[in-house]
């Protein structure tokens, strides 16, 4: 299925007001021309504010009493629009390097082969990378003691850092472009050349189609400094404004969970007057996790449980809590399940956290990304919205580890049972699950 990128993104004035009417803009508004209001407008995500203090003579690369950079607040105050203001009124990139590549060297390879969008600064860079790292010694450098060897050590670094600077400075232009393609390569690009949180923060800063394809590649990497940052980007963009930038992202976080998916399964369960159906999640090669107001009205002979595949199993023995709402299924015959082991982590306040179930009525699983609002000794509440049949499904941390079973939804926060207090259903019930 194709998903068009939809978003909305404010277009900058093509014409900017010289410095003295817009300051005399700012003083009929009774707004004063300084540094603490304009980071009291940018705070407050006031984009025509901002924008008039720009064409007013204030610098973007103006920094608080904190000496934080603008774009560095921008991003914390979550004002994407503005932080691409900044950057294309001129302000630096470099607050939001955070360390510079000990392998620069070793990726300019890969900047000039990423894509063809950016052939343009390989004939400004290549030449420069070359002349820094083919440096030869003469024999008056070899005879350098110790003390300038510590010297040339920190140039180099130094050298590599300006270098970065200007690749990533170059690269701007092609995030805030419309070129979805380009921006992937350029994040790729950044990634390889500073850090995997830098390209994480500026996909989220930038948004689109191509950031977000760039993130759901970055989620399943190797490495996992790039897979923390990447799904946590994912997570903050799916849990934002719920726009079409929000949808690709939970979209995107779905399939970098695939494997989780694979042990989510359908709970069917008939009673006189209907039915209710729920979710699921295999603890054992023959077991399922789930809530138990799913099957609390139901005999074992109305009870099926479906796979992603279509397999459907029959249950043999239930073994419920009411306290905690949780529900243990024996299958009478299974095969080809896949387990998926429960997490003992606590989630703190403001985490993000995804769910996963199957909606009534809804042919396939969905996801639900919120952020976590409270914990306590049995429950993790959290705002997502989550639907009828999604009960027993996983709640999944940013690493993709189950935290919890998904219970109900209450008030504004959907609620799920902590997944240390499912360990110890597992336990009393005999059920051990294997490392």
């Amino acid at each position: 299925m194709s998903i068009t990128f939809a978003g909305t993104v404010r277009v900058e004035r093509t014409r900017r007001m010289e410095p003295e009417a817009a300051r005399q803009k700012l003083e009929s508004i009774a707004v004063e021309f300084s540094s603490d209001s304009f980071f009291k407008s940018l705070q407050n995500g006031d984009y025509e504010l901002v924008e008039l203090f720009l064409d007013a003579g204030t610098s973007p690369d103006v920094r608080d009493r904190e000496s934080n950079a603008a774009v560095v607040v921008a991003q914390r105050a979550g004002n994407t629009e503005i932080g691409r203001l900044l950057l294309k009124r001129g302000a630096s990139a470099e607050p939001l390097l955070s360390s510079p590549s000990p392998k620069a060297k070793d990726k300019w390879d890969k900047i000039s082969a990423s894509s063809a969008v950016l052939s343009f600064i390989s004939s400004l860079l290549i030449a420069a990378v070359g002349g820094y790292f083919t440096y030869s010694y003469n024999q008056r450098q070899i005879d350098l003691n110790r003390t300038q060897a510590e010297h040339d050590s920190f140039t180099k670094e130094e050298g590599n850092k300006v270098l970065e600077l200007e690749a990533i400075q170059k690269l701007i232009p092609v995030l805030t472009s419309s070129d979805e393609k380009g921006k992937a390569a350029a994040l790729t690009a950044i990634q390889d050349l500073a850090h995997p949180a830098l390209a994480a923060d500026l996909a989220q800063l930038f948004k689109g189609p191509g950031s977000i394809d760039y993130l759901r590649q970055a989620a399943v990497s190797s490495n996992p400094g790039t897979k923390q940052a990447a799904v946590q980007a994912l997570s903050t963009i799916a849990s934002g404004d719920k726009g079409a930038d929000s949808q690709l992202a939970v979209k995107a976080l779905a399939t970098v969970f695939e494997s989780t998916r694979a042990s989510v399964l359908r709970i069917e369960a008939s009673v006189p007057n209907g039915g209710f159906q729920g979710s699921g999640i295999i603890v054992t090669d023959r077991d399922v996790l789930t809530a138990a107001h799913v099957v609390a009205q139901s005999t074992l002979a109305d009870i099926r449980v479906r796979t992603p595949d279509g397999k459907i199993f029959v249950v043999s023995s239930i073994k419920t809590d009411p306290q905690t709402d949780l529900a243990l299924l024996r299958l009478q015959v299974a095969s080809g399940l896949v387990p998926l082991r429960l997490g003992s982590k606590t989630p703190i306040l403001g985490a993000e956290v995804i769910g996963i179930g199957y909606a009534y009525q809804m042919p396939n699983e969905a996801a639900f990304v919120g952020t976590v609002a409270a914990v306590d000794s049995v429950s993790i509440y959290f705002n997502a919205t989550i639907q009828p049949g999604t009960s027993g499904g996983p709640l999944l941390d940013n690493t993709g580890e189950v935290i919890g079973i998904m219970h109900q939804a209450k008030d504004s926060l959907a609620v799920a049972v902590r997944s240390d207090v499912a360990l110890r259903f597992l336990r009393d019930n005999q059920i051990i699950q294997s490392r």
